[in-house]
């Protein structure tokens, strides 16, 4: 069970990440 909780909140981190820097990159430019 700890498994696959940690293995979600992996995934839902990796897209929340994409989703900063893709706004950051947006500011900049």
């Amino acid at each position: 069970m700890i498994y696959i909780s940690e293995s979600k909140f992996g995934g839902s981190k990796n897209a929340l990440i994409r989703r900063i820097q893709q706004f950051l990159a947006s500011e900049e430019s």
